[in-house]
């Protein structure tokens, strides 16, 4: 389990972004494709959130909602490898993922923005927790006032370093960590993708507070991007728009989306009564694919006081 991503794990499933999709922003590395935000508060206050989660706490929350969404073969998440970032998780307010998907000749530059009123101490307890469990080296560096903590070797390290107060930053490369504190110090500007921030400027965090946006991916020719959103009321209602270039593509793309879809619904595992209740439909529509599906919320339920 990579670093930051394991960080950010813990919240993924009960945490969206709430009306606060623009606080980090003028943080956003250059190099940036796509943007996830999630918001802790926002999800439990939510009447599904109430109704689902009740009264545990987050951490017991995602590990539960993994077990209820995803087969161990597609996501096998184990209690031990949660269990160093309890504490961290069950005190985060909100997290937003955003980077490249891409190495080009290294790691794919992602930053992890970790907001809370969290201990320093907390954060560094994790990271040695992470990096026992993988087997990984832990150090840390003084960085100006800062200090810099850093799991695993010179050529895999990942990196996490207090910005301020309420802000924790995790980055897959050193040079990260310099571009986010020379933004937050006004010394440079954000500049995100345009193709990205068309698709931000879609998202209404109030109303779905689970967002994910991509923008262009040159990697992949035709495919322009999209913009995927849960909303979290009396059932997880979920929509998923992408943007081609051609409408065969569009037409193509419309029906491996029902393929993936066919196969989580008919396998054979605890979870495909979940995503077979959830009735997802693809349509194209242009050059554009339109996913749409709902998790009724008394399944969601039902599966979910399951687990131990």
């Amino acid at each position: 389990m990579r670093f930051p991503l394991a960080l950010a794990l813990p919240v993924v499933l009960v945490a969206p972004a709430a009306g606060r999709a623009g606080d980090v922003a003028a943080l956003y590395p250059d190099s940036a494709i796509f943007a996830f935000g999630i918001d802790v508060k926002e999800i439990q206050n939510s009447p599904l959130g109430k109704k689902v989660i009740g009264t545990d706490k987050p951490f017991d929350a995602t590990r539960k909602l993994l077990k209820v969404l995803f087969p161990d073969e597609v996501m096998s998440v184990t209690d031990a490898a949660l269990k160093p970032l309890e504490t961290v998780a069950n005190k985060l307010e909100r997290v937003t993922v955003v980077g490249d998907i891409i190495g080009r000749g290294g790691p794919p530059p992602i930053a992890v923005y970790l907001e809370g009123e969290i201990d320093e101490d907390d954060y560094i307890k994790a990271a040695k927790g992470i990096a026992k469990a993988e087997d990984k080296e832990f150090k840390t560096e003084k960085l100006g006032d800062r200090q810099l903590l850093i799991v695993g070797d010179d050529r895999r390290a990942m990196y996490g370093l207090a910005v301020s107060k309420s802000l924790f930053l995790i980055a897959t490369t050193r040079d990260l960590i310099d571009e986010v504190l020379d933004k937050h110090a006004g010394k440079k500007k954000a500049k995100v993708q345009k193709a990205l921030a068309g698709w931000i400027a879609k998202v209404k965090p109030a109303e779905t507070p689970i967002w994910l946006a991509v923008g262009e991916l040159k990697e992949l020719q035709g495919i322009l991007g999209g913009v995927a959103t849960i909303a979290l009321k009396a059932d997880a209602d979920f929509r998923i728009e992408i943007g081609c270039d051609k409408e065969d593509l569009a037409r193509d793309l419309a029906r491996a989306t029902e393929s993936v879809v066919d196969y989580l619904s008919r396998a054979k595992t605890p979870q495909a009564k979940v995503w077979a209740a959830a009735n997802i439909t693809a349509k194209q529509d242009g050059k554009t694919v339109v996913a749409t599906g709902s998790i009724p919320g008394k399944i969601l339920i039902e599966e979910y006081v399951k687990q131990k």
